[in-house]
């Protein structure tokens, strides 16, 4: 599955690193629609609810009446977790999680319906996303991303040059390709025609191999290279059923294990994709808002007594839900 995942570049970074050849083979860098929802925010702990960027074919509507009459694709911020537009209510009331939908059913699921026959797919954008080992005692988190040699398909070479970047972007350590993940999109628009739209998408998942599959049996469906990026999202020219067939598992990416930091999802420091080895004991810091009270309490305990308020693994949180991931 998919329930947690990191995008560090600022708006201006994820634009350069989505840079491609249009149709007149010119080097450019998509643009970002400007919408009625919640802008996006860089952060190493992305958990679902939250708005991150994705890639869209420009020639949906709402993008052709925002001017984005010469572009092949756009940017634009939405929210993670799929509300189907026949959705009646608010947004926020839909019960149903649709952070992920399985490949195998997704042509099939109601919830989903809608935005495949309207062609909305899209590509959602990360750095990297995160997944739990459950195998072994513990659940060690790992981050995956690209591979550092998976760049082969890549037909736009990045700049390196940080000038013109923002402020987050600089920050990021990352330079490369962002992870482009399929996924569906859909709007949610009030019944009586006042309010503004919501945007949302759910990110596609396979069922995963060896040896990604030692760490979980799903992953999320990559989009590896630019042609299955344009294919994917050019809804006009390749139908569903041609699309489809850029659905599957992938053998580009690497991982490593992280820090149980990021089993919190308040927790957005870079720690969360610091490289660990899980063998060496990690040392826990004591909470910030309650350094005198510790104190206190060590004092007044013996040895054998301190021993059972130190922090565990547990403390800093737990992986996402079975609810949270679906």
């Amino acid at each position: 599955m998919c329930g947690r995942c990191a995008c560090t570049r600022g708006p201006r970074g994820v634009a350069r690193a989505c840079a491609y050849r249009n149709r007149s083979d010119v080097v450019v860098e998509p643009s970002w629609v400007l919408s009625s929802d919640k802008g996006y925010w860089p952060s190493y702990n992305v958990c679902p609810q939250t708005y991150t960027p994705v890639l869209i074919s420009g020639g949906h509507s709402h993008v052709v009446k925002c001017g984005c009459t010469d572009s092949d694709r756009v940017l634009q911020s939405m929210k993670w977790g799929l509300v189907p537009s026949w959705h009646k209510g608010e947004p926020d009331k839909f019960s149903t999680l649709l952070n992920n939908c399985r490949s195998e059913t997704m042509l099939q699921k109601p919830s989903f319906r809608g935005a495949i026959s309207k062609g909305q797919r899209c590509v959602v954008l990360a750095d990297g996303f995160y997944e739990w080992e459950t195998a072994k005692p513990g659940k060690q988190p790992y981050f995956i991303t690209f591979a550092d040699d998976a760049s082969s398909k890549e037909t736009v070479k990045l700049s390196t040059d940080n000038d013109d970047f923002d402020d987050d972007t600089k920050k990021s350590p990352f330079k490369g390709r962002l992870l482009t993940m399929a996924g569906y999109f859909d709007i949610w628009r009030p019944a009586n025609g006042d309010g503004d739209a919501h945007f949302t998408y759910t990110i596609i998942t396979v069922e995963s191999q060896k040896p990604f599959s030692d760490i979980h049996h799903r992953m999320p469906a990559i989009l590896d290279g630019d042609d299955a990026i344009s294919q994917w999202l050019d809804y006009e020219k390749t139908p569903i059923e041609k699309a489809v067939e850029f659905i599957h598992p992938v053998d580009c990416l690497k991982w490593y294990p992280v820090s149980t930091a990021v089993n919190n999802s308040r927790n957005k420091s870079p720690d969360c994709v610091k490289e660990i080895d899980p063998s060496k004991p990690v040392k826990k810091k004591l909470p910030a808002s309650q350094p005198s009270l510790f104190k206190w309490m060590s004092k007044s305990k013996s040895p054998s007594e301190k021993k059972s308020h130190d922090l565990s693994s547990d403390d800093v949180g737990m992986p996402p839900t079975k609810k949270e991931k679906q």
